[in-house]
């Protein structure tokens, strides 16, 4: 329920999102007061072929928004993520962590991966 709090509130789940002082974020935690979470046994029953979720968001004029998603992006082999995106969420994880010329240096050798001898490499490349 935080997870979907938080996307709904910032369109988006940073690794900042998990500081301390964002866990507890008010806005957040009143969303979540406001959520009810239910099983819809027909979806369950798409699993694993599909991993279904539905959100629907009413708003106090009345209206209602739903969408679903069968395939989520990255989280099931018929949605991938590209290449990039994956870069892409390797670079914003590791912002902070490493310096842009280590992150660069690992997704070279991730990209190579059948070339490297020596998984030490890697290691040596991720070092904080």
């Amino acid at each position: 329920m935080w997870v979907t709090a938080v996307a709904l509130l910032y369109g988006t789940v940073e690794l900042y999102h998990y500081k301390p002082e964002n866990i507890r974020d008010p806005r957040v935690l009143s969303l979540i007061r406001k959520m009810r979470v239910n099983v819809d046994p027909e979806l369950d029953k798409l699993y694993p072929s599909a991993i279904p979720n539905r959100i629907t968001v009413k708003f106090k004029d009345g209206r209602e928004l739903t969408a679903r998603v069968d395939h989520p992006r990255g989280g099931h082999p018929k949605n991938p993520m590209t290449d990039e995106e994956v870069e892409d969420k390797f670079r914003r994880l590791t912002d902070g962590l490493l310096t842009p010329s280590q992150a660069n240096t690992v997704i070279n050798l991730v990209k190579s991966l059948e070339n490297i001898k020596d998984m030490k490499q890697i290691l040596k490349a991720i070092v904080i």
